[in-house]
């Protein structure tokens, strides 16, 4: 046997490449790509703002994001209400505002296309609810063996 190269969730990466081709293909192949964000009958980010300079170089990037990717978007999710605006000397942004929530604001200086994109399309998934808390403790059916933990334990 040659080496195994085993990932972080113990799955060997022959394994989580192929899943993660097949989750890919199949989000592909579905109309409905993206359908993430879509909480009871709304879409959770109403609106996208990318805002960049005309001149400076850290919106070289934007620039050209705007120009060659940016229609593409309009026209996969047009439910969306998308917006460029134009700062003089400022470093450029991707801004989300959703239904519920403070917006959420990417610097995408000095970065190209491609991964605006990224950042774009995270933004499309991201549902701006809060984090759940647990409110019951884990109980264990095996004690530790080492003994119940006590505040004084730790001053020892």
């Amino acid at each position: 046997g040659g080496a195994r190269k085993v990932t972080a969730g113990g799955v060997k990466a022959s394994e989580a490449g192929a899943w993660a081709e097949g989750r890919a293909s199949a989000q592909a192949s579905s109309p409905s790509s993206g359908s993430v964000m879509a909480r009871y009958g709304s879409w959770t980010m109403q609106k996208l703002t990318v805002a960049y300079c005309e001149f400076s170089g850290s919106s070289r990037g934007a620039r050209e994001f705007i120009q060659t990717m940016l229609p593409a978007f309009k026209e996969k999710f047009p439910h969306y209400e998308v917006e460029t605006m134009v700062r003089k000397g400022r470093h450029p942004y991707v801004r989300g505002d959703y239904t519920k929530g403070i917006p959420r604001i990417v610097g995408i200086k000095n970065l190209p296309p491609s991964e605006i994109n990224f950042h774009v399309t995270n933004l499309r998934n991201h549902t701006n609810d809060k984090a759940t808390h647990l409110k019951k403790r884990v109980l264990s059916k095996r004690p530790s063996i080492q003994g119940q933990w006590t505040a004084t334990a730790d001053n020892v």
